[in-house]
């Protein structure tokens, strides 16, 4: 049998699919391989996975229904990748030889047979819910700063999605520092989910605009349909930590600061906190706000003090300096808005440009350090 096709057209295939090839150990001699295959319709299906993922690619390659073979991903890509584009031949018969023919000339392969290739998991979808592309993907990718970076607590590590009738909430925590990305939209089914942080990745990849992405939940896995583009994913078994019980309900003192002047500020003073204690101390008063780090073992400190409107008692929060200023960097407002309700509650971060059915929100944990601070002048 053979696949005839253009070069460009299959390369642009095996390079989405190729996102679910594995990059360490390989623990079946089919994963590192693409699986072609022949749709009802005769159109050309490219799958590849790493068993947690799956990606499928739909072309509009001719070839005959129900045809596979299995072509092994990194030789094929070298092949083919530099070739001029062109229209190539794929010869394969039922002892796994494969042959590929360009006008430059030919390449001869072995491979295995497609009989142990993991199977298809996008049958028999319910249940679909729908989002924009990249406001789903945006707040996956914006969310991450916020995770825990330690596989063996899931729960801190994975990203919560949790679908209701009229949003959809991302959410990370290290339990020091709460984000929030709330896209509101109608949903008709309900869902709670944690995705794996490699999910994220290759999502980022794979969508790459605003339209329609299309999410199902079905026996311990997420499936994500995109344009001509099928993925899958294994989902993290469990609960996710009862986020909703730390959000503040009285924060009855609220300021405003420009961003990029928070920002700004607080890149100049983290160098002069502590490493091994990073922690900044900010001061509300009267439309300003007073900033402090120091290292005093290595007798270092810094502050400054930036305008802001508020207009209340003063308050001393303690916060982690580099949770801060991630903070910071994932918003891209003018002004951002911080809600307080004592020192030994959450800070509520949150910018200005919460519209058009996103709601982003951000916690900051009082820092908790036992030794005596000494606050300069």
């Amino acid at each position: 049998m053979n696949i005839k096709c253009n070069s460009k057209a299959l390369m642009k295939a095996l390079t989405l699919a190729n996102n679910a090839i594995p990059t360490g150990a390989i623990v079946m001699p089919v994963l590192d391989h693409f699986l072609l295959e022949g749709n009802d319709d005769g159109k050309l299906i490219v799958r590849a996975t790493d068993l947690n993922h799956m990606i499928k690619v739909q072309t509009d390659i001719d070839v005959d229904a129900g045809m596979s073979v299995l072509l092994p991903s990194m030789i094929t890509m070298n092949t083919i990748k530099d070739l001029p584009e062109q229209e190539i031949e794929i010869q394969f018969d039922d002892d796994n030889n494969i042959r590929i023919v360009s006008s430059y000339g030919e390449y001869s392969m072995k491979t295995h047979g497609t009989e142990d290739f993991p199977s298809d998991f996008f049958n028999d979808l319910e249940n679909p819910i729908l989002v924009a592309g990249d406001d789903f993907v945006y707040g996956l990718n914006s969310s991450m700063f916020a995770a825990a970076n330690d596989e063996m607590k899931p729960q801190v590590s994975s990203i919560s999605v949790k679908v209701t009738t009229d949003a959809i909430e991302i959410v990370t925590t290290n339990t020091s520092q709460l984000y929030r990305y709330k896209i509101l939209t109608n949903n008709s089914s309900e869902c709670s989910i944690m995705l794996p942080r490699k999910t994220v990745s290759l999502l980022k990849k794979l969508v790459t605009d605003g339209d329609t992405l299309t999410m199902y939940v079905k026996s311990g896995k997420a499936c994500f349909l995109y344009k001509n583009i099928s993925f899958m994913c294994n989902l993290i078994g469990g609960s996710y930590l009862p986020y909703e019980k730390v959000f503040p309900t009285n924060n009855d003192k609220k300021i405003e600061v420009n961003l990029s002047e928070f920002q700004k500020s607080m890149k100049r003073l983290i160098s002069f906190g502590s490493n091994e204690h990073p922690m900044v101390l900010a001061t509300y008063s009267n439309n300003e706000i007073k900033l402090v780090c120091a290292n005093f073992e290595m007798a270092t400190q810094a502050s400054e003090t930036i305008k802001c409107v508020y207009e209340g008692e003063e308050i001393t929060c303690k916060y982690n300096a580099r949770m801060l200023l991630d903070t910071l960097m994932s918003f891209n407002s003018g002004v951002v808005h911080v809600l307080l309700e004592s020192v030994n509650r959450p800070s509520m971060l949150v910018p200005d440009h919460n519209s058009d059915g996103i709601e982003i929100t951000n916690l900051l944990m009082p820092y908790v350090d036992r030794r005596p601070v000494e606050v300069p002048a």
